[in-house]
């Protein structure tokens, strides 16, 4: 059985290798990959298209496989450490003519970690700011992670 965790970081990291062997600027390929680091956690989000995913792993956690579709994926982890840890997460998407979507999350739970994934529908090439809150499990904190992404319609 394909572990979605397992697809996920075999597509980011073969992706990447094919774009560099292509020239082409890692500001442009897809997924978008990245990290936040605070006090006591790390943050990791990457954005990709949803065919990414294998039709069987999403049909699994019913994620809709579209070239108009893509992901966010999130995962919090204590910072220096490896797995992802519970947390309360909310975001929302926003273009550039200023209309903002709320990120609908669903929860993952593979091997004793979590992480997060929610869909965007995606038109064409566009640039998307992203804006997301994290609350740990068992913490009060809140984190606050803003970044942004030029994505393609595949």
């Amino acid at each position: 059985m394909i572990r979605i965790c397992t697809v996920l970081f075999v597509c980011v990291f073969c992706l990447g290798l094919t774009a560099h062997a292509q020239g082409i600027k890692a500001e442009d390929q897809a997924p978008y990959n990245g990290q936040q680091d605070f006090k006591q956690y790390s943050v990791h989000y990457a954005v990709f298209n949803s065919t990414f995913i294998p039709a069987d792993v999403a049909a699994r956690y019913e994620i809709k496989r579209s070239p108009y579709e893509s992901l966010i994926n999130v995962s919090l982890a204590p910072r220096g450490e490896y797995g992802a840890l519970p947390a309360a997460i909310s975001g929302s998407v926003r273009n550039l003519m200023q209309q903002q979507k709320p990120l609908k999350f669903i929860e993952i739970q593979e091997d004793g970690a979590t992480y997060y994934l929610a869909p965007i529908r995606v038109s064409s090439e566009e640039v998307l700011h992203f804006e997301l809150a994290l609350t740990p499990q068992g913490s009060d904190d809140t984190l606050h992670v803003q970044f942004s992404k030029k994505v393609y319609a595949d």
